[in-house]
């Protein structure tokens, strides 16, 4: 007895073709995740930047110089007097990741570069040095 098309099996070209276009499909998330994944860290860096810069800012108007290496602002805490009594205590800064010197790391993984004398904090990252 003869089997109609639909009984029999996929051909090996159908099966090529259809492994073609799942390839496709797939490649074309994975490359939009990979551009969303980017666009997340370069606004987390946005954030940590300015968090840093903010908290240098800080540091200097209490103690009118910067500090000696920006690690410091992680576990110092400040503590701003009001006129009655009431007031503001905290981190300069939280949350942060280190490497495994004991560095901050950007979201992009690497290390920032603080320089003391001028409170200046940039990111190593190529793209974004002069942010």
């Amino acid at each position: 007895m003869r089997r109609g098309r639909s009984e029999q099996g996929r051909s090996l070209i159908e099966l090529i073709v259809i492994w073609i276009a799942i390839f496709i499909i797939a490649g074309f998330f994975l490359g939009r995740a990979n551009i969303l994944l980017v666009n997340a860290r370069e606004s987390a860096l946005k954030n940590e930047l300015n968090n840093l810069r903010l908290a240098i800012s800080l540091y200097y108007i209490l103690h009118k110089a910067y500090p000696d290496n920006i690690e410091e602002l992680i576990d110092k805490v400040y503590e701003i007097q009001a006129r009655k009594g009431s007031g503001l205590r905290g981190k300069f800064l939280n949350n942060l990741k280190y490497s495994s010197e004991g560095k901050l790391k950007d979201p992009f993984g690497k290390i920032y570069v603080y320089n003391s004398q001028s409170g200046v904090v940039k990111s190593q990252t190529v793209k974004y040095r002069d942010w």
